[in-house]
């Protein structure tokens, strides 16, 4: 078995010399050059690199030349990016099985796609049942309220019983109370026992669902519905579309495909989704079809000025003021480009500030200049912290995430730590470092 430390060695050494190999190299051969795995020997003396090459069989020949060639070049610039006490002699060996690890993933991921549900699908299945239950994960945002609430409001027009609720019905986010039917939300976790669907929003997994996921359990038909790229597809039914903006998206398409009616107050939720979760149509994950769907949630209605002015410009003061403590203790780490700040119990009692509010407080932070990678840690009551990871478009924090047991996307992520902020702050950077 590989030591925990020459794996991280071992991976260091791979992702550096592929940077090298796309961003040092001169030489047009070493352009179609992945570098699949390196091996690095005990004494750090040596290392096996394998490659797969893009081409046929003479322009692969070429490009091995090309390399070994180049393997002094290599060896140097590598002792640039990664210090070790000694730099490794590069064996160079050609990876044939990548060519077919490649051919299978594209054959697996098509066969994913055809066992993906669609909205019609997904809609004719609603459409079925007579009663249905539906949640959304915890530590609630505008996207999966607003799925949440826009979807109940759907359904009920269809003539449905639905019991909608959070998972923990007290966090909802203030900001988001002048939401059209949020009122139809339980105020408590818990469901009637003849439940004959349940309808999972924006839960990459489905712990995501904590004290509702038992109930859930036991409910015949599991529809998932989401947009992260990392989700389990736990469900019976699963719509899941990591190119989605948002599950707001997602739900919205549901709806047209059942051909129901999108109200001005249904049009209000999922457009307060769809703005949220692109942050302002401002991510990566705002595509052509995302403005297409906002423009139709426009034309049936939805309140887009009052969105924008209730979420983004009506803090409370007490916010304002928890703001300010997390402002002031914000720490910008220059050789990683690490900003970081974070939010503890006693701050939210010494402002009377709610923990729901700061959904959006990162962004804060994000927008620091030299800022690469953005952390905001918040206690919780239980004494664990919520860690919030947000980066810019060359770097990502979803892999990081999913490392500390968590998910998300590659730009926008988190995880719960056990430990307390100190604790989980050292487990950060160490993470950060091994992955550099």
């Amino acid at each position: 078995m590989i030591p925990d430390r020459m794996k991280r060695v071992n991976e260091a050494c791979r992702e550096a010399l592929g940077e090298i190999l796309q961003g040092e190299m001169k030489d047009p051969r070493v352009g179609f050059v992945t570098v699949t795995k390196v091996e690095v020997s005990p004494d750090l003396h040596q290392a096996k690199v394998w490659v797969s090459i893009l081409g046929n069989e003479e322009e692969v020949e070429e490009t091995l030349a090309a390399l070994e060639k180049a393997k002094g070049f290599l060896r140097r610039e590598l002792g640039q990016w990664v210090r070790l006490r000694y730099t490794p002699e590069l064996k160079i060996f050609l990876d044939r099985g990548a060519e077919i690890s490649e051919k299978v993933q594209d054959i697996l991921h098509i066969l994913e796609e055809a066992r993906m549900n669609t909205p019609q699908e997904v809609a004719q299945a609603l459409a079925k049942a007579g009663r249905i239950a539906a949640s959304s994960h915890v530590n609630p945002d505008g996207d999966s309220v607003g799925s949440l609430v826009a979807l109940t409001m759907a359904l009920e027009g269809i003539g449905k019983s639905v019991h909608s609720c959070l998972p923990d019905p007290e966090s909802y986010p203030p900001q988001y109370d002048f939401l059209p039917g949020r009122d139809r939300l339980l105020q408590e976790a818990r469901f009637p026992d003849d439940m004959e669907v349940f309808v999972a929003l924006d839960c990459s997994n489905f712990d995501r669902l904590e004290a509702v996921r038992p109930y859930a359990e036991t409910v015949p038909t599991l529809i998932n519905v989401d947009h992260h790229e990392d989700n389990q597809k736990y469900g019976t039914m699963n719509l899941v579309d990591a190119r989605a903006s948002s599950t707001s998206e997602l739900v919205f398409k549901i709806i047209k495909a059942g051909g129901w009616q999108i109200t001005p107050d249904i049009a209000t939720c999922l457009y307060t989704g769809l703005l949220t979760d692109t942050g302002r149509f401002q991510h990566q994950n705002t595509s052509p079809e995302t403005f297409s769907i906002a423009s139709e949630l426009a034309d049936a209605g939805a309140d887009i000025f009052r969105v924008a002015r209730e979420v983004y410009e009506s803090e409370s003061l007490a916010y304002t003021r928890l703001l300010g403590l997390a402002l002031e203790r914000a720490t910008l780490l220059d050789e990683s480009g690490l900003i970081y700040s974070f939010i503890t119990r006693e701050d939210l009692e010494e402002t009377g500030a709610v923990l729901a509010e700061t959904e959006d407080m990162i962004d804060h932070l994000r927008a620091v200049r030299g800022a690469k990678i953005v952390a905001l840690l918040k206690e919780l009551k239980d004494g664990r912290v919520r860690v919030s990871l947000r980066t810019r478009e060359d770097h990502q924090v979803g892999p990081i995430a999913r490392l500390m047991g968590g998910g998300g996307h590659a730009l926008a992520a988190g995880y719960t730590s056990d430990k307390d902020i100190e604790g989980s702050l050292e487990d950060l950077l160490n993470a950060l470092e091994n992955a550099r």
